[in-house]
């Protein structure tokens, strides 16, 4: 149960990221109206997926490094399962997805989710505990650690 919540918090905080990301995508209200009902619908979607793979992770014997890297790879994968069947069900006459502009919607909500993974790393850190005898000393998700060196 706590992973199924969780994983929802990460998908509402996402979702709204998403919005706001996409909140200049508003001049043309019809695409932006379409783009916050995929959102939506296919969010849920994502959020299943997201929510299988970190399942999965849970068990895996890692380091927090690790985990924290497959669960920023799992929300890509979420989100291009979601874009992929979004483009299989295009509603004839909103092929504006194809359009250039477009094309970075996907960007965005991939890039909302793992703003919001970071957001939650705290909570992800507890849940997803290290295995043991795996180094987890010294990782920290502050990249001047590991670039201003």
């Amino acid at each position: 149960m706590k992973l199924i919540t969780l994983t929802f918090f990460t998908y509402i905080r996402s979702v709204l990221l998403y919005l706001l990301f996409t909140l200049p995508a508003a001049v043309m209200p019809r695409i932006y109206l379409v783009s916050v009902l995929a959102s939506f619908v296919l969010g849920m979607a994502a959020w299943l997926v997201f929510m299988m793979l970190s399942v999965i992770i849970r068990f895996i014997k890692a380091s927090m490094a690790t985990v924290y890297v497959l669960l920023h790879a799992s929300v890509a994968i979420a989100v291009i399962i979601a874009y992929s069947i979004l483009l299989g069900y295009a509603i004839e006459g909103m092929h504006f997805w194809d359009l250039q502009p477009f094309s970075l919607f996907p960007a965005a909500a991939i890039a909302a989710g793992w703003i919001s993974l970071y957001i939650n790393r705290a909570k992800l850190k507890r849940y997803f505990k290290p295995a043991r005898n795996v180094k987890t000393e010294g990782f920290s998700l502050h990249p001047s650690k590991h670039f201003l060196n």
